[in-house]
């Protein structure tokens, strides 16, 4: 399996396949309550993930790492620059058209304190703690 997925990776960086999110630029604001400003959560991002390959976001807490996924999976909304998601432009997406695509999305939220490190055996993550 590892060797379909660096297959796959590799066939994305040669230009094969096109990629699965691009991001340029984007933006993301929540609505300010009762007459505040908008809270921006998201500003100036840019990413691109190819097919097979694994993102792993890190920073610190608030830094919009959730939003960012919220938004590739269509659960939050894109209020500037650019998010492709298999295609589709998210930036004023309607949920209908987006609907049929949320079946081939997926992203896992980690906490690393309760994750394994890849670089242990799982004897050695599980022992870690002791």
């Amino acid at each position: 399996e590892r060797a379909a997925v660096r297959t796959r990776a590799r066939a994305a960086a040669d230009g094969e396949a096109a990629p699965v999110v691009v991001a340029k630029g984007l933006e993301i604001e929540y609505p300010g309550r009762l007459g505040s400003p908008a809270f921006r959560a998201v500003k100036g991002v840019d990413l691109r993930i190819d097919a097979g390959e694994v993102l792993g976001l890190v920073g610190e807490s608030g830094s919009g790492k959730t939003t960012i996924g919220r938004a590739i999976a269509g659960l939050t909304n894109v209020t500037g620059g650019s998010l492709q998601v298999l295609g589709t432009e998210m930036l004023g997406v309607r949920e209908r058209d987006f609907r049929k695509l949320r079946a081939d999305i997926g992203f896992v939220f980690q906490d690393p304190a309760t994750s394994f490190n890849p670089r242990l055996t799982i004897a050695e993550c599980v022992a870690e703690p002791l």
